[in-house]
């Protein structure tokens, strides 16, 4: 995974930078697939959580939950670190292709932009070790771009892919949820930038017949406004920096962070 760790350890700016302006696919991600999390969860896995933004974002919004935040680059959670602090929420730099555990099982495990990560040689032994993190009722919620986005991006945009970028579809799905000994509860092609370029899936250990309040979708996640992102950074939030954007707000921001 060295490959890997290069790749994210260089993508602090640019997550920084999503982070700051607004990524369509992140926020729906966290927005929708955070709507599937049960009020009474007591504990979140947020894997490959990156700069911290999803898992700030859980824990903004279940306070009386724990979450733990994992990815596997050093930068990426010293970074998360510094920008998200609350009592409910911790960050661990981890390499989940590798041997990792924790004490405690989990109501909630978050895979956004992350399974296709995996390598396909390194997914029985990833399967075995989320299934010791599950209990009977816990849910994992899974963000991937589709098989037809990662086809285009091969055609049309290589640089796009990164290092690690394996095709994830239903049947793939199917597979974890098996192996996970869960059920798919929930599974649906998205539209962020064209039609059918992501999907989203929500599995659960052992769903309960009859809990139909269980398996409804509770209100989305208020995500927090781009004035509390600016103020976060340090970041004036004037007209002037808000027309910043690619190129120049990155080099802004390398400033920012030197």
């Amino acid at each position: 995974m060295r490959e890997s760790l290069d790749y994210y350890n260089a993508e602090v700016e640019k997550m920084t930078l999503d982070y700051l302006n607004g990524n369509p696919r992140i926020e729906s991600a966290i927005k929708e697939l955070g709507s599937f999390i049960k009020p009474s969860s007591t504990s979140i896995l947020d894997i490959g959580c990156g700069i911290g933004w999803s898992s700030h974002e859980f824990a903004k919004t279940f306070s009386s939950t724990k979450i733990y935040g994992i990815d596997l680059s050093p930068r990426l959670i010293e970074k998360a670190k510094t920008l998200f602090l609350r009592s409910n929420l911790e960050y661990h730099c981890v390499d989940i292709t590798e041997d990792f555990s924790f004490d405690s099982k989990f109501d909630t495990v978050s895979l956004i932009d992350v399974y296709e990560h995996i390598p396909l040689n390194s997914r029985e032994e990833f399967h075995e070790r989320i299934k010791l993190f599950l209990n009977d009722g816990s849910r994992v919620l899974l963000a991937c771009p589709s098989k037809f986005h990662q086809n285009w991006l091969r055609a049309n945009k290589p640089e796009g892919l990164q290092p690690v970028d394996e095709d994830v579809d239903f049947n793939t799905i199917q597979k974890l949820s098996s192996d996970l000994d869960c059920e798919v509860i929930f599974f649906s092609y998205k539209k962020i930038w064209r039609a059918y370029d992501y999907f989203y899936a929500v599995l659960e250990r052992r769903p309960r017949y009859g809990s139909e309040r269980e398996i409804t979708q509770q209100a989305p996640i208020v995500l927090e406004r781009q004035a509390e992102r600016y103020k976060r950074l340090g970041v004036p939030y004037s007209k002037k920096n808000r027309e910043f954007k690619g190129y120049y707000m990155l080099k802004r921001l390398k400033t920012i962070f030197r």
